[in-house]
């Protein structure tokens, strides 16, 4: 830069201090964060119709955060630090916008999560509470799972779409699973064939009355426990064969009020 000595670039980066050139850029990231999806975008498996929608909330939540940032570092810079009227006036004017957005916080949790202010609808920080609610028949066998298992096993459970309650066992525990919910399988590995191919086998593994076939796919997928609840008894209905699963392995956990029980397959 020593170059540049007489021109205006050189002149505002000597004069500006290392905490407001630090705002700065965050303020420009920001903006290219919200200008890249307008550019260019990810293919995904929404190219018609929605084709920039992954890219546009994965790049502008990011771009939230560090224009939140650098409105927070701005007002303060100038309402308190600046002594030019005009400077404070609009810094005043931003306070009270900012401050103005608040105001929708309590609108979207109400929204979305209901009369959350009463004490009495208080559920905690345990984001596992909804099993009791959400899956009363399976809960307990989750829990055990959560509290016995050590390593990361794969615990077969149930296949289904997204946002639905399958793939509980997996989320709630943290132990993988043969196949996850299908629509996020399908975007982020964009395999439809192998995706295919394993709710297939899945499904074989739960209903088929071929116990070696049944055994040579656990063998491929390396599972160790057979999680057979509600779920599972929900997609497989009369299909489901418990005779040939149970003869897998021991039982390990059972739930005598709604039959949810895990088979702990034995190795040959």
């Amino acid at each position: 830069m020593r170059g540049l000595k007489h021109k205006n670039l050189y002149r505002l980066l000597e004069a500006i201090t290392v905490p407001d050139l630090f705002a700065v850029i965050m303020g420009l990231c920001a903006i290219g964060l919200v200008l890249i999806p307008e550019l260019v975008y990810v293919r995904d498996i929404y190219e018609n119709g929605n084709a920039r929608a992954n890219t546009m909330f994965k790049l502008t939540y990011q771009a939230y955060i560090l224009f939140g940032m650098t409105m927070g570092y701005g007002i303060y810079r100038m309402l308190v630090i600046s002594r030019q009227k005009i400077i404070r006036i609009f810094s005043g004017v931003g306070l009270f916008v900012l401050l103005w957005t608040v105001g929708y916080f309590g609108n979207a949790v109400h929204s979305w999560f209901g009369d959350v202010w009463k004490v009495s609808e208080y559920q905690g920080l345990d984001a596992t509470t909804f099993l009791e609610q959400d899956f009363p028949q399976d809960a307990s066998a989750i829990r055990w799972l959560k509290q016995n298992i050590k390593g990361s096993p794969v615990v077969l459970e149930a296949n289904g779409d997204s946002y639905t309650g399958y793939e509980r066992v997996s989320a709630s525990t943290g132990l993988p699973t043969v196949l996850g919910w299908y629509v996020h399988e399908w975007l982020w590995r964009n395999n439809v064939p192998d995706l295919n191919e394993k709710s297939a086998d899945i499904q074989t593994i739960y209903t088929s009355t071929d116990a070696e076939t049944v055994k040579k796919l656990i063998s491929r997928y390396d599972i160790s426990y057979i999680f057979v609840g509600g779920q599972e008894k929900e997609k497989y209905g009369t299909e489901l064969n418990d005779s040939v699963l149970q003869s897998l392995g021991s039982i390990v956990f059972e739930d005598d009020m709604s039959g949810t029980y895990i088979v702990k397959v034995e190795q040959d």
